[in-house]
């Protein structure tokens, strides 16, 4: 199986960038998934205030929200009972502020993410906390 192009539908970029992807494989009747979101850190982009890169970099106490995100979806989330995307990667990589994860894009099934940057109404923060609760 080989991925013969991908396309960028979408991005976001805050404390971690994301990416929503059209995907052609060279046998399109696969079974895998035509689009894909991607967390990641490119490292292209560095708007991040200097202690937030710091602390994300390789040794900073940032780290360990990378490792526990990739550990959670890589080793601990196939025997969870929790409604999450479908996670087809997921590792941190050797570098600064470098870690992967390649998942299912939930928006294109009516997901929302909320963004607390952007504000949130108290209904939202409501489903927010009972959903992380």
């Amino acid at each position: 199986m080989t991925v013969t192009d991908i396309r960028v539908r979408r991005t976001w970029q805050g404390t971690t960038s994301h990416l929503h992807l059209d995907v052609d494989y060279d046998s399109p009747e696969n079974g895998l998934p035509r689009q894909l979101f991607v967390k990641t850190q490119l490292s292209t982009v560095h708007n991040l205030p200097a202690s937030v890169d710091e602390s994300l970099s390789e040794g900073g106490g940032g780290t360990v929200l990378l490792d526990d995100e990739t550990r959670f979806y890589r080793d601990l989330r196939n025997d969870l009972d929790v409604e999450t995307m479908t996670t087809y990667f997921a590792d941190h990589l050797d570098g600064p502020s470098q870690f992967l994860v390649v998942g299912e894009d939930i928006t294109l099934r009516g997901a929302r993410v909320p963004d607390a940057v952007a504000g949130l109404s108290v209904e939202q923060a409501d489903q927010l906390l009972a959903t992380l609760s």
